[in-house]
């Protein structure tokens, strides 16, 4: 399982390595929705301000499901490629999706169009793609940054220290800053450049969260650090050494750390407790209101009171990867 998603109903759809499935009552159902789609690997769900339904594929294309009726789009369409990373949809409605080696592409009223090393990205592998809430678009990738503005592609100036960095994730943080987290170390906008911050993370950043302090969490290859405003703070992983792979902002404040030998962490301020052990590295998590977590690693698993269920079989989950 490689992504979760809610949708306005409460539903949440699992994106997977055979096509999508749905909890739905209590159980978990194939999202059987076009003959194309099953058996396929499924990177990213999305729901529009419509209510419509995209499925973005890693080699099928996209998926749009509305009304109950699916349409395949594929590079035979207009896609610049059948792999999408993710989806994001702007404020206009635009549907946007970083591709492996085909730029970005944009899905909108307009006809499909893909900016790529013609429009002015310095690389056509897009790996990360967010909106501010200034409107604009930026993009992070084997290129480093860049931005959007009325269809103009701008590749954002890096200091001489930064290099051309692969970017791995971007962060628009709580005082609408941008961090890129890169192949060597967190940089940050500072209004004309991207410049380093916390020198001491010189390894590949995998991972950017802000937690309810306002403290910048930074995980990757070499560690987990927090950056508050008391300092900068190495958190020693607890074990066998493992990457970062994921951080998200707990609804008490703190921090779920994901890592690639598939240990959850839990950390805050004032420490770090291992939560759970998978048997393949966390790749997704989503919390509800009640604390139940769902967690994406050797397929899906619920969290519920202290207790662990996996998903699959008897539980009801029709693919389990």
């Amino acid at each position: 399982v490689w992504y979760l998603t809610r949708d306005r109903q409460g539903r949440i759809f699992a994106a997977t390595r055979g096509g999508v499935s749905v909890f739905v009552d209590g159980r978990w159902q194939a999202f059987d929705i076009h003959p194309d789609l099953r058996g396929e690997v499924v990177r990213h769900v999305l729901e529009d301000r419509d209510g419509t339904l995209w499925i973005a594929t890693a080699g099928a294309g996209l998926f749009r499901h509305v009304d109950g009726r699916t349409e395949r789009l594929t590079t035979a369409e207009g896609l610049g490629s059948n792999l999408i990373w993710s989806l994001l949809e702007d404020r206009e409605g635009n549907l946007w999706m970083p591709t492996a080696g085909a730029g970005l592409c944009r899905l909108g009223e307009e006809p499909m169009r893909a900016y790529t090393r013609r429009e002015g990205l310095r690389n056509d592998l897009v790996r990360a793609v967010i909106r501010t809430r200034d409107g604009r678009l930026w993009t992070g990738g084997n290129g480093g940054v860049h931005w959007l503005d009325d269809e103009r592609i701008t590749a954002a100036p890096l200091l001489p220290e930064a290099g051309d960095n692969a970017v791995m994730t971007l962060l628009e943080r709580a005082d609408g800053s941008v961090h890129a987290g890169t192949h060597t170390g967190v940089f940050a906008w500072n209004g004309s450049a991207f410049e380093r911050r916390h020198a001491a993370v010189g390894y590949t950043v995998y991972a950017l969260a802000e937690d309810a302090q306002g403290a910048l969490w930074i995980g990757g290859s070499d560690g987990l650090v927090r950056a508050g405003g008391d300092g900068a703070r190495a958190y020693a992983i607890p074990g066998p050494r493992a990457p970062v792979d994921l951080l998200r902002a707990s609804r008490d404040g703190g921090i779920w750390v994901g890592l690639g030998d598939g240990r959850l962490l839990r950390a805050d301020a004032s420490g770090l407790a291992e939560v759970m052990r998978f048997g393949d590295r966390v790749r997704d998590l989503i919390e509800d209101a009640d604390g139940t977590l769902w967690v994406t690693a050797d397929g899906l698993w619920r969290g519920r009171d202290g207790g662990w269920t996996q998903l699959g079989g008897n539980a009801g989950f029709p693919v389990l990867v």
